[in-house]
């Protein structure tokens, strides 16, 4: 063991590196989700909002953004840099358990489905 992170007041469920390596950051039990400095092994940033266990957190591609899944049966999407919560995706059946970004190659092929899907939705109320 090289280096033990204290800081989270609950069991730690998830644990992913920024892509700069520099920093880690880690889901809890606790409610909250934590971006620690690696050098140095300080907690630089705390991000609250979820009400139940965060499962997992995953880093974007290029490190601006956070996701996390939560027990609160939400996603909620994360700036990297303010710590603002700039989406949070409910109305799931059950907890959230994994997430993951998709690449940027697949950026395509996902705007293509989501302009089809709405497409062949029915009209509104």
């Amino acid at each position: 063991c090289l280096k033990t992170l204290y800081g989270h007041d609950h069991n730690v469920s998830s644990v992913t590196f920024m892509p700069n390596n520099d920093f880690i950051v880690s889901a809890s039990r606790d409610k909250t989700i934590k971006m620690w400095e690696v050098a140095t092994g300080y907690c630089v940033k705390a991000y609250e909002g979820h009400r139940e266990w965060v499962r997992m957190v995953r880093v974007n591609q290029d490190g601006s953004l956070l996701a996390s899944c939560s027990n609160d049966q939400t996603l909620r999407v994360w700036v990297v840099s303010t710590k603002e919560c700039k989406m949070e995706l409910r109305d799931h059946q059950h907890v959230v358990e994994c997430l993951s970004w998709a690449p940027e190659s697949a950026a395509p092929a996902i705007q293509e489905a989501a302009s089809t899907d709405t497409k062949n939705k029915p009209p509104g109320p």
